[in-house]
């Protein structure tokens, strides 16, 4: 028997750690930023797991074309094979998505008749041709899959979870397949964003922030929250004193003589801050007697 050489070794066990990093992860933690700085999200898929499916008919007349997905979206599950169905009408192994596509005339007795067998997505699909991307306001998630070619065309998958807390839909929706991209959407509990301890709390929460992000956030909402008491104040007041005293120019300003005086109340105001810091660093008087 011929040994094995070390770099051959080597090669297997790199192809087989391959293989195994293709598995999704249904539990990601996902890293991105926004206006409120760092943001990191958390998903639970894992009720999303098994064998899913969704199809789609178009009118075609005299013919009817059908599009079929099936989907087994969770850790390393692929599509299993069925010994009933003809292998050439089959998805090869280790698919995780896949689109068979019908044709079928209702003038005749003969059944559908496959058109096309398109493997989308596959366990030994790199790590790197998988993305995602957490919605805005914890509204979901995106997947894309780049897979293989066929017939000449690579093979994309957008899959759009959106967060639904009511949904009740166990199957995605099959939008679209053209020019090699297949697109579907599924509303589910599940692609709202959840707890770091992966709890049964499926509602949006605030994601966490780094570097102070969040207090700045604080200061901002207070912020616009004075500018738009003060507009609503200035509005309100000049609408009263024109309807209930007929009032014409700088009259119609509310407490018009407070804010006359306001200068004079920032100046003194300063004043008394300045005296108290030059006391306070020794120009004042010392032992209890004030300064002649």
């Amino acid at each position: 028997m011929r040994a094995i050489s070390p770099l051959s070794r080597f090669l297997c066990l790199t192809a087989l750690a391959g293989v195994a990093q293709a598995a999704f992860d249904c539990r990601p933690t996902i890293e991105h930023k926004d206006r409120k700085g760092e943001t990191r999200s958390h998903f639970d898929l894992q009720p999303l797991s098994g064998l899913r499916t969704a199809s789609k008919t178009t009118e075609t007349p005299p013919t009817t074309n059908e599009a079929k997905v099936s989907m087994t979206l969770c850790g390393d599950d692929v599509l299993t094979i069925d010994d009933k169905i003809a292998e050439e009408d089959q998805c090869p192994p280790n698919t995780k998505v896949c689109l068979i596509l019908l044709n079928h005339k209702s003038s005749s007795s003969e059944p559908s008749r496959i058109t096309a067998v398109i493997p989308v997505w596959s366990l030994d699909t790199a790590e790197a041709d998988v993305g995602l991307r957490a919605r805005s306001q914890g509204e979901g998630l995106d997947i894309t899959v780049n897979g293989a070619e066929y017939a000449g065309i690579r093979q994309q998958l957008q899959l759009n979870l959106i967060c639904a807390k009511d949904a009740t839909s166990s199957a995605p929706e099959l939008v679209s397949y053209g020019d090699g991209k297949l697109v579907l959407t599924w509303e589910t509990p599940s692609a709202c964003e959840t707890a770091v301890d992966g709890s049964d709390d499926t509602s949006p929460f605030p994601s966490e922030k780094t570097g102070g992000g969040g207090f700045v956030h604080f200061l901002a909402t207070m912020f616009w929250l004075l500018v738009v008491g003060l507009i609503l104040y200035f509005a309100f007041g000049i609408w009263y004193n024109y309807t209930t005293y007929g009032a014409k120019g700088v009259d119609l300003l509310p407490h018009k003589e407070f804010w006359s005086d306001l200068p004079t109340l920032f100046r003194d105001l300063v004043s008394h801050l300045s005296s108290s810091i030059r006391g306070s660093n020794g120009g004042g008087s010392r032992g209890g007697y004030t300064a002649i």
